[in-house]
Protein backbone atom coordinates (compact mmCIF):
# COMPACT_ATOMS: atom_id res chain seq x y z
CA UNK A 1 0.00 0.00 0.00
CA UNK A 2 2.84 2.38 0.90
CA UNK A 3 4.51 1.89 -2.51
CA UNK A 4 1.24 2.68 -4.30
CA UNK A 5 0.72 5.87 -2.26
CA UNK A 6 4.29 7.02 -2.90
CA UNK A 7 3.89 6.28 -6.62
CA UNK A 8 0.69 8.34 -6.80
CA UNK A 9 2.27 11.26 -4.92
CA UNK A 10 5.36 11.22 -7.17
CA UNK A 11 3.15 11.14 -10.27
CA UNK A 12 1.02 14.07 -9.06
CA UNK A 13 4.18 15.99 -8.12
CA UNK A 14 5.63 15.47 -11.60
CA UNK A 15 2.39 16.80 -13.15
CA UNK A 16 2.85 19.96 -11.07
CA UNK A 17 6.45 20.32 -12.26
CA UNK A 18 8.12 19.42 -8.95
CA UNK A 19 11.52 17.79 -9.46
CA UNK A 20 12.03 14.61 -7.45
CA UNK A 21 15.79 15.25 -7.23
CA UNK A 22 17.01 18.85 -7.07
CA UNK A 23 19.89 20.23 -9.10
CA UNK A 24 23.19 20.93 -7.35
CA UNK A 25 23.13 24.52 -6.03
CA UNK A 26 25.88 26.94 -7.09
CA UNK A 27 29.06 27.05 -5.00
CA UNK A 28 28.58 23.48 -3.74
CA UNK A 29 31.24 20.83 -4.32
CA UNK A 30 29.59 17.61 -5.43
CA UNK A 31 30.76 14.50 -3.57
CA UNK A 32 28.12 11.99 -4.78
CA UNK A 33 25.67 12.79 -7.58
CA UNK A 34 22.48 10.73 -7.12
CA UNK A 35 24.10 7.32 -7.09
CA UNK A 36 21.67 4.37 -6.88
CA UNK A 37 22.11 1.88 -4.03
CA UNK A 38 21.36 -1.84 -3.92
CA UNK A 39 18.25 -1.05 -1.82
CA UNK A 40 16.86 1.16 -4.58
CA UNK A 41 17.60 4.52 -2.94
CA UNK A 42 19.57 7.34 -4.49
CA UNK A 43 22.37 9.05 -2.54
CA UNK A 44 23.53 12.64 -2.94
CA UNK A 45 26.26 14.46 -1.04
CA UNK A 46 27.79 17.93 -1.40
CA UNK A 47 29.97 20.26 0.67
CA UNK A 48 30.32 24.03 0.90
CA UNK A 49 32.92 26.07 2.80
CA UNK A 50 31.98 29.49 1.42
CA UNK A 51 28.46 29.39 2.85
CA UNK A 52 29.93 28.92 6.35
CA UNK A 53 32.09 32.02 5.91
CA UNK A 54 29.10 34.01 4.59
CA UNK A 55 26.98 32.89 7.54
CA UNK A 56 29.65 33.85 10.03
CA UNK A 57 29.73 37.35 8.52
CA UNK A 58 25.90 37.55 8.48
CA UNK A 59 24.53 35.65 11.49
CA UNK A 60 20.97 36.92 10.92
CA UNK A 61 20.76 35.12 7.53
CA UNK A 62 19.25 31.68 6.92
CA UNK A 63 20.27 28.87 4.60
CA UNK A 64 17.37 27.33 2.66
CA UNK A 65 18.16 24.04 0.97
CA UNK A 66 16.31 22.85 -2.15
CA UNK A 67 13.15 20.85 -1.48
CA UNK A 68 13.35 17.09 -1.81
CA UNK A 69 10.55 14.57 -2.23
CA UNK A 70 10.24 11.44 -0.08
CA UNK A 71 13.80 11.71 1.16
CA UNK A 72 16.00 12.01 4.18
CA UNK A 73 18.17 15.15 4.21
CA UNK A 74 20.87 15.80 6.77
CA UNK A 75 23.13 18.80 7.20
CA UNK A 76 26.26 18.44 9.26
CA UNK A 77 29.31 20.46 10.11
CA UNK A 78 32.45 19.48 11.97
CA UNK A 79 31.08 15.90 12.07
CA UNK A 80 27.88 16.88 13.90
CA UNK A 81 24.35 16.76 12.41
CA UNK A 82 22.75 20.20 12.82
CA UNK A 83 19.51 19.65 10.85
CA UNK A 84 17.54 16.83 9.23
CA UNK A 85 14.17 16.18 7.57
CA UNK A 86 13.89 12.56 8.76
CA UNK A 87 15.91 9.62 9.94
CA UNK A 88 18.08 7.99 7.27
CA UNK A 89 16.15 4.70 7.66
CA UNK A 90 12.82 6.51 7.00
CA UNK A 91 11.38 5.25 10.30
CA UNK A 92 10.78 8.82 11.48
CA UNK A 93 9.68 11.31 8.84
CA UNK A 94 8.21 14.80 9.01
CA UNK A 95 6.42 14.76 5.68
CA UNK A 96 6.48 13.81 2.03
CA UNK A 97 8.22 17.03 1.00
CA UNK A 98 11.16 18.31 2.97
CA UNK A 99 12.92 21.66 3.04
CA UNK A 100 15.72 22.32 5.46
CA UNK A 101 16.19 25.84 6.78
CA UNK A 102 19.24 26.43 8.95
CA UNK A 103 19.87 29.72 10.77
CA UNK A 104 23.35 31.12 10.11
CA UNK A 105 23.74 31.87 13.83
CA UNK A 106 24.02 28.09 14.29
CA UNK A 107 27.32 28.17 12.35
CA UNK A 108 28.98 30.92 14.39
CA UNK A 109 31.73 28.70 15.81
CA UNK A 110 32.01 26.24 12.89
CA UNK A 111 35.48 25.52 11.55
CA UNK A 112 34.77 23.03 8.74
CA UNK A 113 32.70 22.86 5.58
CA UNK A 114 28.95 22.39 5.55
CA UNK A 115 27.98 18.88 4.44
CA UNK A 116 24.57 18.13 2.87
CA UNK A 117 23.50 14.52 2.38
CA UNK A 118 20.26 13.26 0.84
CA UNK A 119 18.89 9.75 0.60
CA UNK A 120 15.87 9.54 -1.71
Amino acid sequence: MHDIAVGILLFLSSLLGVESRPEVPEDWILNTDWQPTVEGYFLFSATNRRIVETCQSNPSYYIEFPSTIHSSSQVSIDGQIIASTSSSDFQHTRGFYGVLIVPCAQLASATGALQWQVKS
